[in-house]
């Protein structure tokens, strides 16, 4: 049995989750179901769950609250939330597995089949302690963690050069010379890096403009060579986007 809690304090939204979890998930054993953080914390430590259904928003706190004064255990998280994009956009960076409301029984069958599919927690504990740090930042998240098949690997966010698309997964070159390579699609990524100085140049390519080297046009397009000598091709159509972009960065510089 998977000992879990839910965490919610809107009512409807509990019993929506408990009576999927009872009707299709009978693995899963809801240990406690709580309102509050307080009451909460008191019984993650009690209880200590493999698995926590945990609202973001709980005022006057907030679940990341929780995550602070629990952070020495080892449990799954799975995140709740509505309407709050800088809490949604933390998590991705997580690589915490999350349910945005209103969610459905397939959105989540699917949270439950990853959390399953894992073969360890210490990444949910690294997950965690990313977040925790990213929340930190006054400004803009610092790290992101990248899930590959076996592990992952949280790594700066200006330590990645480029991202490349190949069949669907996303190949991920950092300033260290290594690759990793994440099942997450590069519109993800895209949609993740676009605040960080990173442009699409190509159906293929995101790239780190801050490790643009050099930049030459060519039939159709452009090359770019990156800082640690390798090659991206600039398309037609993202061409104009790319070249505004880099001008913005290497005018900031300047300042």
């Amino acid at each position: 049995m998977i000992r879990s809690i839910i965490i919610e304090n809107d009512t409807k939204q509990s019993k929506h989750l408990l009576d999927l979890l009872e009707k299709h998930f009978p693995e899963i054993e809801i240990a406690n179901s709580c309102t509050t953080i307080p009451e909460g914390i008191k019984k993650v430590n009690e209880i200590q769950p493999d698995l926590i259904f945990l609202d973001v928003e709980l005022p006057p706190y907030t679940g990341f609250d929780l995550l602070e004064q629990t952070r020495s255990l080892t449990y799954e998280v799975i995140f709740m939330t509505a309407h709050n994009k800088y809490a949604v956009k933390a998590i991705k960076f997580s690589a915490l597995d999350f349910l945005e409301k209103p969610y459905s029984l397939e959105d989540l069958k699917l949270a439950i089949e990853k959390y399953k599919g894992r073969t360890s927690q210490t990444g949910s504990i690294y997950g965690r302690e990313s977040l925790l740090e990213n929340l930190k930042q006054p400004d803009a998240f610092k790290r992101i963690n990248i899930n590959f098949k076996g592990g992952f690997e949280s790594v700066l966010i200006e330590n990645i050069i480029l991202l490349e698309s190949k069949e669907g997964d996303s190949y991920i070159v950092l300033t260290d010379g290594k690759q990793l390579i994440s099942s997450k699609p590069l519109n993800y990524y895209t949609d993740l890096l676009s605040e960080y100085s990173f442009c699409r140049t190509h159906s293929r390519y995101l790239v780190n403009l801050n490790h643009v080297k050099k930049y030459q046009n060519v039939e159709d397009g452009g090359l770019i060579e990156l800082t640690n000598s390798m090659e991206a091709d600039v398309s037609r159509k993202w061409k104009e986007d790319f070249l505004s972009a880099h001008s913005k960065i290497s005018i900031g510089k300047l300042k």
